[in-house]
């Protein structure tokens, strides 16, 4: 969740540099009140989805996820 010293301003990154995926309107929503671009995603429906993977095909075609 964002507040009102965000992870953008103790790293020094301005928000035009910075993207947020999350998969609730009510909560990843605030950063968009910042400046920040915010990709939402549908809810998880199984812990073996690759949400992930599909947001880096969008932003980093090719990029693989390492695995966890």
């Amino acid at each position: 969740m964002l507040d009102g010293t965000p992870t953008t301003r103790r790293r020094d990154l301005p928000a035009e540099d910075v993207l947020v995926v999350g998969d609730r309107a009510s909560h990843d929503g605030a950063a968009v009140d910042l400046g920040i671009t915010t990709l939402l995603v549908p809810p998880l429906q199984s812990p073996h989805e690759r949400r992930l993977q599909r947001v880096l095909d969008l932003v980093l075609p090719g990029a693989v996820l390492s695995p966890s």
